[in-house]
């Protein structure tokens, strides 16, 4: 079972990479379409460009709906559910009379699957690689890159063969290749599992809390598992053994449950004696060596059943009656157990059962989305904070670097290159991340933190020299730098918000993210306008990197004082009820 497990996840990992192959080559490729669109259609520049913002502001809003839906079904109807936005979407623009049915079609349909694609595929691997996730992390979003790199020249030798039309189609026959990987992150059954793994009982270990709880839980279960057809006078018939009695004798806190079913009842049952002088040692030793030959053989038949006599009668009622007496005494407590207040571990949002008033259903559409995460989580808010400002930054100046560089008098062609620089240098960090976050010499958050610095600070002596060499140089290191932040962005959030509410939490997150890729476009071009030239944008777009990095180092203190105040409001309030 460990054996298909492990297959299993490395089949998972092929399919979350080429989901982001197929992610980034349908959202960044639109570019090579706008030409072909603005020549055929006869219109202007603007209402061609309108159908990328609708994809961008389609995407921002898939985001948390994705979440929920990855949250409550899985992973795979995540996948499912993009596929089918995006094939449908790219398939419906092949017959689009005009670009305002381009903008609905390619733009808001397709758009829709952004966020189910990009989150299942990250959720996935989360999922499945509990040890070295940071490595698989990075190998999934390398798979970024490479559609930036490889699926743009492609459409492109697409529309020169086959015209605009033939190259959605082919587009198409990428896409579908997501129902695939929908397939593969389904989880396994429970049904498709070995019979003799689905009945192997759960080891408990001796002198471990959980074997008190295992025993306190156990006569609540019934005789099937079914928790509404147990009655404690039940469980006292049916566990007079000998066994049983002898073990709550020496232990006198315990109540033990060494079978379940038809077979533990028939072992109940014991209709022959021993001597009245049987020693009480040989009684308890005969019955752990029962236990164990019961273990190791399976529940025995009743003809198998070894015979072992009941002490004397007076003995046997009066156990009888002490373990109705424990049982008595612990109902209180097992019923609390399972009905009272149960809180979760970490910032997340906490559940208390006890409680008989129900949520609202803000609170219900707070939680589910994971909005409420912000009223919670210090470092979630803050990430997500961060994050604004560096899809401001971020996108802005990409989208402005080759322009910047045609400024400073380097030709157009030689310009284009430098963002293949980008997008290699990009790819290879994406890789090699994984491995520099596991030789641990600083924590994730450290490193994201570094990354965006070294970020800024690129930005920023970007604009000290406008050779051809030094953009290259400069293209290099904003690959690296972002490549680097990038990956971490995941990796980051898991360790905030935990496993529990990461599929809500990327949600969230990664529409903050595309808030700030919307703005930083028209926010670098304002800066141009009002100083005629790009060295305002560069110098502006770095210092707010190098501040906005700053806030994830203000998160350790932050939570610090936030469990100093949880602390003495709690004694404040045993002071009280004393």
């Amino acid at each position: 079972m460990e054996k298909g497990h492990k297959v299993r996840r490395w089949f998972v990992l092929l399919c979350a990479h080429m989901s982001m192959v197929i992610f980034a080559g349908t959202y960044r490729s639109l570019g090579v379409f706008l030409v072909e669109w603005k020549d055929y259609f006869n219109t202007t520049s603007t209402e061609i460009s309108a159908i990328i913002t609708v994809l961008a502001a389609s995407g921002l809003l898939s985001g948390i709906p994705s979440g929920i839906v990855i949250t409550r079904y899985g992973c795979h109807y995540g996948s499912l559910l993009g596929g089918i936005a995006f094939v449908s979407g790219t398939v419906t623009s092949v017959f689009a009379p005009n670009p305002l049915v381009l903008c609905f079609t390619m733009g808001f349909v397709t758009g829709l699957g952004i966020g189910s694609v990009r989150n299942s595929a990250i959720v996935a691997i989360a999922q499945v690689f509990k040890k070295g996730y940071s490595r698989a992390n990075g190998i999934a979003l390398a798979g970024g890159s490479i559609g930036m790199m490889v699926v743009p020249p492609l459409l492109q030798l697409c529309i020169d063969q086959y015209g605009w039309r033939g190259a959605l189609l082919i587009l198409v026959g990428i896409q579908l290749h997501l129902f695939l990987a929908a397939l593969i992150f389904r989880p396994p059954q429970r049904g498709n599992m070995p019979e003799e793994t689905q009945t192997m009982p759960k080891p408990v270990v001796r002198g471990s809390k959980n074997e008190s709880k295992e025993h306190e839980l156990e006569p609540l279960r019934g005789v099937h598992g079914d928790d509404s057809k147990s009655t404690f006078s039940d469980v006292t018939v049916n566990h007079s053994s000998a066994k049983d009695i002898s073990q709550l004798v020496n232990e006198k806190k315990n109540v033990t449950q060494l079978n379940s079913g038809d077979d533990m009842t028939a072992h109940s049952h014991v209709d022959t004696e021993l001597d009245e002088s049987t020693d009480h040692d040989e009684i308890q030793k005969a019955a752990v060596d029962d236990h164990e030959r019961d273990t190791e053989h399976g529940c025995l038949d009743a003809s198998q059943t070894p015979t072992i006599l009941n002490a004397e009668s007076e003995d046997v009622t009066k156990n009888i009656t002490k373990e109705s007496d424990i049982i008595d005494k612990d109902e209180t407590e097992v019923v609390k157990l399972r009905h009272g207040p149960s809180h979760e571990h970490g910032d997340g949002p906490s559940a208390t059962y006890a409680s008989t008033r129900r949520p609202s259903r803000v609170q219900r559409g707070l939680s589910s989305s994971g909005l409420s995460l912000f009223g919670n989580n210090i470092g979630f808010c803050l990430l997500n904070l961060c994050q604004i400002t560096i899809g401001l930054c971020y996108t802005g100046i990409l989208t402005h670097l080759v322009a910047s560089a045609v400024y400073d008098g380097i030709d157009q062609q030689s310009a284009s290159f430098l963002l293949s620089v980008f997008g290699i240098s990009n790819l290879i960090v994406r890789l090699a991340s994984g491995w520099v976050v596991e030789l641990h010499f600083l924590s994730p958050e450290h490193l994201y933190v570094l990354a965006v610095v070294a970020f800024g600070v690129t930005m920023i002596v970007s604009r000290a020299w406008s050779s051809y060499g030094w953009y290259v140089f400069v293209a290099a290191l904003f690959g690296l730098s972002s490549g680097l932040f990038k990956t971490l962005n995941p990796v980051v959030l898991k360790r905030y918000v935990g496993m529990k509410y990461f599929a809500r939490a990327i949600g969230v997150f990664y529409a903050f993210t595309g808030a700030g890729d919307l703005i930083g476009p028209v926010f670098a071009g304002a800066l141009y306008d009002a100083s005629n030239s790009y060295d305002l944008p560069f110098y502006v777009g770095g210092s707010i990197l190098i501040v906005s990095s700053g806030l994830l180092l203000l998160e350790p203190p932050l939570t610090r004082l936030k469990e100093r105040r949880q602390a003495r409001s709690k004694m404040d309030s045993d002071e009280a009820a004393v």
